[in-house]
C-alpha cells in the first residue's frame, strides 16, 4: 500500500490535519476536549503514504498548531490531546504494520478513535474527577466508534482519490 516520492505531500496532510483540528474545535461536545476525531483523517490515510516517523511529524504538527492557534497550547487540552493521540498511534501503528495486507482503513480509523478517546479519558481524568466522567466518558467512547467507522470510509474513498492522482502524476514524469 505505501506509495514511492511521497514527501512532497507531507506538508500539506499535516496543514491538512491541523485545518481539520480547529474546524473540529467548534463542533460542541458534552466535554469540550472530547473530539469527533475528523483532524485523523488524514493521519490515517497517511500511513499508506509516509513512515512512522513522517506520520508522527503529522499527528505533533496537528496537535501544536491547533492548540497554539486556540490558545490552549499551555493548558489542559494540550496535555489530553497528547495522551490521546500517543495512545492512537501506539495502537494504529503496529496495526498497519502487522496488517499491512489486509489492514483496511476503517479497521485503523475504527480501533485508532476508540484508541484516542480512551487517551482523551485518562488525560481528562487528570483533571477531572472519576465519578463526573464516566457518563461523558461512554457518550465519548460511542461517538468515538460511529467516527470511527465513518472516518475510516471517508479513508477509503479519500485514498483512491490520492493514489490515482499519485500515480497519474508519477507516470507523466
Amino acid at each position: 500500500m505505501k506509495l514511492p516520492n511521497n514527501n512532497k505531500n507531507l506538508p500539506f496532510f499535516a496543514a491538512l490535519s491541523a485545518f481539520l483540528s480547529l474546524v473540529e474545535s467548534l463542533i460542541i461536545l458534552p466535554v469540550p476536549f472530547f473530539k469527533l476525531g475528523i483532524a485523523n483523517i488524514p493521519i490515517t490515510i497517511g500511513f499508506a503514504f509516509f513512515n512512522i516517523k513522517e506520520i508522527i511529524y503529522i499527528t505533533v504538527f496537528k496537535i501544536i498548531i491547533s492548540h497554539l492557534l486556540r490558545g490552549t497550547l499551555f493548558g489542559y487540552p494540550v496535555i489530553v490531546a497528547i495522551c490521546g493521540n500517543i495512545i492512537f498511534l501506539a495502537i494504529a501503528i503496529p496495526l498497519f504494520h502487522l496488517l499491512r495486507k489486509h489492514a483496511s482503513f476503517i479497521s485503523i480509523s475504527l480501533i485508532g478513535a476508540v484508541a484516542h478517546t480512551l487517551g482523551q479519558i485518562a488525560g481528562a481524568a487528570i483533571f477531572i474527577p472519576v465519578k463526573s466522567l464516566i457518563y461523558p466518558a461512554l457518550l465519548a467512547l460511542i461517538i468515538g466508534f460511529i467516527t470511527g467507522i465513518i472516518n475510516g470510509v471517508i479513508c477509503n474513498k479519500i485514498y483512491y482519490i490520492f493514489e490515482r492522482g499519485i500515480k497519474y502524476e508519477s507516470s507523466s514524469l
